[in-house]
């Protein structure tokens, strides 16, 4: 589970209810919450998420050979920029987006942060990072948006273009981490992994 901008692993967990380690108990799987520095560059956040997988590879009693990651909003960007620095397409089997800017917000105009200016709406970063993808990343890809999310608009922009996009009604921009339709998908793909001995 991969948290956005000024979050931490906390926003998984509200009033004292961990929706990871709910989700883990129920399929017999262990949440992992990647915590990055993520006031810094959109692909220094993915270096450091690169880091942190390696670790959790090294530190793991067997290899991981497929991951699924949940990524909530920079979240998603982070895993992108570690998909394309490291081409680790091989080591996942899907990657879960909410309210990610894929083609940046329109409230990224009004950031003094650098990975917020990375984020404005069409901005070159996020556009430099799609024309970079191979067309076929994108099918690894569900991503959540809502037409009340009050941080990244207009809708669209948190889609990918040969995703599996999915609108969430009604939910703001944090609330998204807490819809149910969102961990029955999570659920979903850790069942298909599962089926697949991963």
């Amino acid at each position: 589970l991969a948290h956005g901008l000024c979050m931490n692993d906390l926003q998984w967990k509200r009033q004292g209810h961990d929706h990871g380690a709910a989700l883990a108990r129920d399929l017999g799987y262990t949440p992992v919450y990647l915590h990055y520095n993520s006031g810094r560059h959109v692909s220094q956040n993915g270096r450091e998420f690169a880091a942190l997988l390696q670790r959790l590879v090294q530190a793991w009693p067997v290899p991981v050979d497929e991951l699924v990651i949940l990524g909530h909003s920079m979240g998603g960007l982070a895993t992108r920029a570690w998909l394309r620095a490291y081409q680790a397409d091989a080591r996942v089997h899907h990657v879960i987006t909410l309210g990610t800017p894929h083609a940046g917000t329109w409230l990224g105009r009004f950031s003094q942060a650098t990975n917020g200016r990375q984020m404005r709406l069409g901005g070159d970063w996020v556009r430099q990072l799609q024309s970079s993808e191979p067309p076929a990343r994108a099918g690894r890809f569900t991503c959540w948006y809502s037409n009340c999310d009050n941080i990244v608009f207009p809708p669209s922009t948190a889609t990918l273009p040969g995703a599996d996009n999915h609108h969430v009604n009604a939910t703001a921009h944090v609330h998204m981490v807490f819809a149910e339709p969102v961990f029955v998908e999570v659920q979903r793909w850790l069942d298909d992994a599962g089926a697949n001995g991963t």
